[in-house]
């Protein structure tokens, strides 16, 4: 029982520790599983331009969640593997105990930054994300855009009810769009063990971020979850 309680001590540390860094992250970018099609995203392309969202898909569909999941618990080398990716891809990021990757990924006709993310103590990986930084008016105006094909992809948001934080708080986007200070955000269950998290950070300078985070569902309100990543952290010491 202690070990169980450690485990999920450690899991929800890292994702508090993780979702305060997100305004940290650099602009790099990524490959993430360029062309390999047995990677868990079908494969991802370069771009050249992040100015307009293009009407193309940004978020990822069932499938390509439902495969990630599988990756949830690898070690560095095998999660690589999965993104399509080697050693020489990715860069560490000590701040987020993650692995930044070194060329932008194009969804959605944007360019975004990218990363995996992985438990400190147990070495495993357990999320990946998305990001994208510009004039404060435009990511406003992306977020928006991506709150309805959220809602079509994975349902209803699960964000808290009325909560000043959501991204559909009345008055909450004009005050990024105004050049402000803010930190929205809206969640939705996008797969049986993954949290989606849309991210939209006024950095108080005219200019504002976009993060889309994947993360394993460690709920405290449903034991299934944190049951499910205690068997992974316990499968990975055992190897």
């Amino acid at each position: 029982m202690k070990k169980t309680r450690n485990g999920i001590r450690t899991l929800a540390l890292l994702l508090c520790a993780a979702l305060a860094a997100l305004a940290a992250l650099p602009l790099g970018g990524c490959r993430d599983s360029a062309a390999s099609p047995s990677a868990p995203d079908g494969g991802e392309s370069s771009a050249s331009s992040a100015e307009t969202p293009a009407a193309e898909t940004t978020l990822l569909d069932a499938e390509t969640v439902a495969g990630r999941e599988a990756v949830y618990g690898k070690p560095l080398a095998e999660t690589l593997a999965a993104f399509g990716l080697s050693e020489a891809d990715v860069t560490y990021n000590e701040t987020l105990s993650a692995y930044d990757l070194n060329a932008p990924v194009t969804r959605g006709g944007v360019e975004w930054a990218a990363n995996l993310q992985f438990d400190f103590t147990a070495n495993i990986f357990y999320a990946w994300q998305y990001r994208w930084q510009g004039e404060a008016a435009q990511a406003a105006a992306l977020a928006e855009q991506l709150m309805p094909e959220a809602t079509e992809l994975y349902g209803e948001p699960t964000t808290y009810p009325g909560a000043s934080y959501s991204l559909t708080y009345e008055g909450a986007l004009d005050g990024v769009r105004e050049g402000g200070a803010a930190r929205l955000f809206d969640t939705w269950l996008a797969g049986e063990w993954t949290r989606f998290e849309l991210h939209l950070d006024g950095l108080g300078d005219g200019t504002a971020s976009v993060q889309l985070l994947y993360t394993f569902n460690a709920d405290r309100n449903d034991p299934a979850t944190l049951e499910r990543w205690q068997e992974l952290v316990d499968a990975a010491a055992a190897e």
